[in-house]
């Protein structure tokens, strides 16, 4: 696999997270000094709990039609999410742990230590606008603002990388190995709402549990994969099959699986509604953070709150179209994504290595990614209809 010869690593600010306490460690050539910090969670949790809320605020706008009151409303919505990203910042990250603006991006990484279930939004930490109070900010401002934007942030655990964490992990895949679990109706309702909407060329498409098992089971050892799931979601599930809903996907059953499967290497894409939020079902479960750091697999793209449906079968789209047929990187993919479908770009988050190189070793067809804005094609009257969220049904 070729390395892309206009690839240079970003530099890079690593903190370490602890669930207790944030041991925070800024890790840059160049050095800078060390700080550790405890801050008080319950606060952290509230501002945490607000902030999504806000958020999914936001993208329920998008499926009221457009007009001048919503557009006022979604600016306000905004600076109410920068204001707990602000806050969140504030007590996580001090300011004097950032290297000064040089006129190159700092990517930020999270490096999350074994004992964290809970999950902070990390890309929706904002920085103060130097002049204005965020009240007075514009929608071009906060954008600029937000750390996934200013810093490509993603957050991972260690043991996401097998080698340093300045080592891009390469992934090929034989089109078999490109799975998509797709909810029959979630995927139906995109299409028919979607004047261009079609299916892709999938290597492989499941759309039960059984059939998500079975395709494991006859390719258990040392491959390559890439796990694709448009599907109605909550935090600690994912329902994929329209005829067994009550049988749902769950990060114990992903963890079971992906712990018989030897010398395997992979990436998920978690597409459906608050997949990057941190819940754990019982004592002794596991996040989907958790589920997808064995060894040799380097974690998933989630998302923070509730999706749109016609919003996220695009975006799932482009970002396949980046990433595996264009070889970006999941971080250039997303930064791709995030430069053109600005709000909506905000509920989707990075828990993967950012690195990873991904290529087919066959050709797969997926359609050019699309530089016109998702977000504007999300308004209208008819989606309040029959599946407008990927929400668990």
């Amino acid at each position: 696999m070729a390395e892309p010869s206009e690839y240079s690593a970003p530099d890079r600010v690593i903190f370490r997270v602890y669930q207790s306490r944030l041991d925070i460690k800024v890790d840059v050539e160049g050095g800078f000094g060390r700080n550790e910090i405890k801050v008080n969670r319950i606060g952290i949790e509230s501002s945490v709990k607000l902030l999504r809320t806000r958020l999914a605020e936001l993208s329920r706008s998008y499926v009221n039609g457009q007009s001048d009151q919503s557009t006022a409303e979604r600016l306000l919505l905004l600076r109410d999410i920068a204001s707990e990203g602000d806050r969140i910042r504030s007590q996580l990250v001090p300011k004097n742990c950032l290297p000064s603006p040089s006129g190159q991006a700092t990517t930020i990484v999270f490096k999350l230590q074994d004992d964290v279930d809970f999950l902070v939004p990390w890309g929706l930490l904002f920085d103060r606008h130097p002049d204005k109070d965020i009240d007075h900010l514009s929608e071009s401002e906060l954008r600029e603002g937000f750390w996934c934007v200013k810093h490509d942030v993603c957050a991972i655990f260690p043991s996401n990388y097998q080698e340093s964490p300045w080592a891009r992990p390469n992934l090929l895949i034989e089109p078999k190995k490109l799975i998509a679990t797709i909810h029959s109706a979630a995927e139906q309702f995109a299409i028919d709402t979607n004047p261009k909407g079609s299916r892709w060329q999938f290597g492989s498409v499941c759309r039960s549990q059984r059939e998500f098992d079975r395709l494991l089971r006859l390719h258990r050892n040392g491959d390559h994969w890439f796990f694709y799931f448009f599907c109605h979601a909550r935090p600690n599930q994912l329902v994929i099959d329209t005829r067994r809903p009550d049988e749902p996907l769950t990060p114990e059953l992903v963890q079971f699986w992906l712990n018989g499967m030897e010398n395997a290497r992979g990436l998920f894409f978690l597409n459906g509604c608050d997949t990057g939020v941190s819940y754990r079902r019982e004592e002794g479960g596991v996040t989907w953070l958790e589920a997808t750091r064995n060894p040799g697999f380097l974690g998933f793209v989630g998302t923070e709150a509730i999706i749109p449906t016609r919003f996220a079968w695009r975006i799932g789209r482009d970002f396949l179209r980046l990433l595996i047929v264009d070889q970006r990187t999941p971080l250039e993919a997303m930064r791709w994504l995030r430069s053109f479908h600005w709000p909506l770009s905000l509920l989707y988050a990075l828990y993967c290595v950012p690195d990873a190189l991904i290529a087919a070793t066959e050709p797969i067809a997926f359609p050019e990614a699309r530089t016109t804005n998702h977000c504007e094609e999300e308004m209208g009257e008819g989606l309040a209809a029959t599946l407008p969220f990927l929400e668990e049904r």
